[in-house]
């Protein structure tokens, strides 16, 4: 029995992962939302780098460089980044089935872009 959830387990995550990020229907929107939803903490992790590499390769208003504007700057910044794709998340798991955006459109930008909205 606890293989059979497992493997229906890893079936519908590869399933959700391998399709496309845009909808054009409802099941897209609902399979989009839950893509937000488990991958919202892989934000954190962007987040840091980002801040990271900032603080590395430019003079920037980051506190410092290196660890340091990682963990001061990149941290907090991935925290909220992962709130806001798991929030979205829920909405466009309860919203599917209506099209809001018009057509179904994604909220979020995939993960790992530096913008985060369209």
């Amino acid at each position: 029995m606890m293989n059979k959830i497992v493997f229906l387990t890893v079936f519908i995550f590869v399933f959700m992962i391998s399709s496309i990020l845009f909808a054009d229907s409802a099941i897209d929107k609902l399979n989009r939302g839950f893509q937000n939803l488990i991958t919202s903490p892989a934000e954190i992790v962007y987040g840091i780098n980002q801040a990271k590499e900032q603080g590395e390769n430019t003079s920037s208003i980051l506190p410092s460089k290196g660890v340091d504007s990682a963990i001061l700057w990149g941290l907090p910044n991935g925290i909220l980044r992962m709130a806001v794709r798991a929030v979205v998340g829920v909405y466009e798991v309860a919203t599917f089935p209506f099209p809001v955006p018009s057509e179904y459109k994604p909220i979020l930008r995939d993960l790992g872009e530096n913008e985060l909205f369209y």
